[in-house]
């Protein structure tokens, strides 16, 4: 009789037990896929949270509680000395956040920023651009959201989702254009297809950018692992994956016309 453990490269969305026959793996299939991942802030002038949305999963990185006091109720100087102070305060707590996302964003690779919270901080925040200049300007869009802590951040995804199809979508629709541009061109020798003309690239190491249908491994005669292997190569050369969706015209030819998987090369290879 024997026993393995596994650990899953990131955490399983859902809990299930199940006695079978055989394994039940499906829930682990996905995990080995590219995901692309966007930065999440939810903020106000009490607290802030900070997230990363890779795939369906949303990982809360930081959930901090400023010291920005609350309004003054008496009048005078004293009032506008004491309100002078609470915005020196929030500037400062603004700086705290901005500091903590460049922290957790910049260099992770993500492709876009959402921004959330209750009433106009965020907006101001966003306005006055607190943010490192290289967040600031992948700023996807900002919503209105009731929480500023981890109930926040999946708020804030749930209201966003139909911006972050659209961004992707937007994403695929530029990376097959370049790889179209490239196949149409008299030269045509900085771009290859076919599971076995891939496969040769990624060895030699010429792949700058594989790109993979993501309906490729559901494709006849292509067995189930393909992609994570693809993956596991194109990494070792630091190659780009994209996962290729097809609700676009690209995405449909990428999988009619060259069999679900393409590359852009980083020099021809004969």
């Amino acid at each position: 009789m024997v026993q393995e453990v596994i650990v899953p490269p990131e955490q399983l969305p859902t809990f299930m037990y199940r006695c079978d026959s055989s394994f039940f793996l499906e829930p682990l299939e996905g995990l080995g896929e590219v995901k692309v991942q966007f930065g999440l802030i939810v903020i106000d002038r009490s607290e802030a949270a900070l997230g990363m949305l890779r795939g369906a999963n949303i990982k809360t990185l930081k959930h901090m509680y400023s010291q920005v006091p609350s309004k003054h109720g008496k009048g005078g100087q004293s009032k506008q000395r004491f309100e002078r102070l609470i915005e020196e305060a929030a500037h400062e707590w603004y700086k705290k956040v901005a500091h903590s996302a460049t922290e957790c964003f910049l260099g992770n690779d993500i492709e876009g920023l959402l921004i959330g919270g209750p009433g106009a901080t965020k907006d101001y925040f966003i306005k006055r651009e607190y943010l490192n200049h290289e967040l600031q300007k992948i700023i996807v869009d900002s919503f209105d959201t009731g929480y500023t802590d981890e109930t926040g951040l999946r708020e804030i995804v749930t209201r966003g989702a139909n911006r972050l199809s659209e961004v992707q979508l937007v994403k695929e629709k530029n990376i097959m254009s370049g790889f179209m541009k490239e196949v149409l061109s008299t030269k045509g020798n900085l771009a290859t297809y076919g599971y076995k003309q891939i496969e040769m690239a990624l060895e030699m190491g010429a792949v700058d950018h594989l790109l993979i249908s993501e309906g490729f491994e559901k494709m006849p005669n292509i067995e189930k692992g393909t992609v994570k292997r693809l993956g596991d190569i194109a990494q070792k050369s630091k190659a780009t994956v994209t996962i290729i969706s097809t609700d676009s015209e690209e995405g449909i030819s990428l999988q009619k016309a060259f069999g679900g998987l393409a590359a852009m090369l980083r020099y021809p290879i004969s």
